[in-house]
């Protein structure tokens, strides 16, 4: 008898070793989501129950981006920095989200290696980003700005620095939040970029005429979709081969300057 209740026993623990080990490995590789404190979520992983506890401490830095300080221009793509470092600790996760004054997620992130986008367009750490060599935790991520003037966007990150003690005890919850603005630029302005598409309708490829220095292009399918991003020099011609035809959307930035055009590809 004493055997069988040691038996059962036995089992018992490994089957509740077995039910809380997909919850340790999903924090250790990620951000279940939802938990960057942005306008729509409301919480964090120290706040408004999360599962680490203790509160969250405002910090500054936490956020850079490379968008000017002339604001973003919708569908251009620039660099999203989360870095932080505390202290000792020696393992660190992040979440961070972008979206619009009415709670709305924005634009589109890239991950980095130690990075993965989650299903509500949150980006957050995988397993492998987790522990960084000098005690500073830095992940790079590319983000493209929503085809359309959003107004203002506000980036929303919380990082957990923790001490690898495979708890939640002694970990500490950082976070910051930073606004950009839509670039300022007018239609006016906007017009003094003369460039034209050409040939429009094409089946192999199309060039730039007006443009006087290297600018970057974006093309768009219908859906909103973006498959290229290009940076050119005058008369250079951009392959279109690759993609099927249909209907594109084209967007050319140079500084500033932008102007935009559709494009049939047969």
């Amino acid at each position: 008898m004493k055997t069988l209740i040691t038996l059962i026993t036995l089992c018992l623990a490994w089957l509740v070793s077995f039910y809380f080990q997909p919850v340790a490995t999903a924090r250790t590789s990620g951000s279940p989501g939802g938990y960057s404190g942005s306008i729509s979520e409301n919480r964090t992983c120290g706040t408004n129950g999360g599962c680490h506890g203790g509160g969250v401490t405002q910090a500054s830095g936490i956020i850079t981006t490379d968008i000017p300080a002339s604001g973003y221009v919708p569908g251009a793509t620039y660099t999203v920095t989360v870095s932080f470092s505390e202290g000792s600790k020696t393992k660190y996760g992040y979440e961070i989200s972008a979206e619009n004054t009415n709670g709305v997620k924005q634009g589109t992130f890239t991950n980095d290696t130690k990075s993965k986008i989650l299903g509500n367009k949150n980006a957050t750490h995988v397993g492998s980003g987790t522990f960084f060599n000098g005690g500073t935790a830095t992940w790079n991520l590319q983000w493209t700005a929503p085809l359309n003037n959003e107004g203002a966007i506000t980036f929303s990150a919380v990082v957990n620095a923790a001490n690898g003690n495979g708890s939640s005890s002694g970990d500490a919850i950082f976070m910051e939040q930073q606004v950009v603005n839509a670039t300022t630029v007018g239609l006016v302005e906007n017009e003094l970029l003369n460039v034209r598409i050409f040939p429009n309708p094409t089946s192999n490829y199309i060039q730039l005429e007006g443009a006087t220095a290297k600018s970057q292009v974006l093309i768009f399918d219908s859906v909103g979709k973006q498959v290229m991003r290009k940076n050119v020099t005058p008369n250079e011609q951009i392959n279109l081969q690759q993609l099927p035809q249909g209907n594109y959307f084209v967007k050319i930035m140079n500084g500033d300057y932008i102007t935009t055009e559709w494009i049939v590809k047969q």
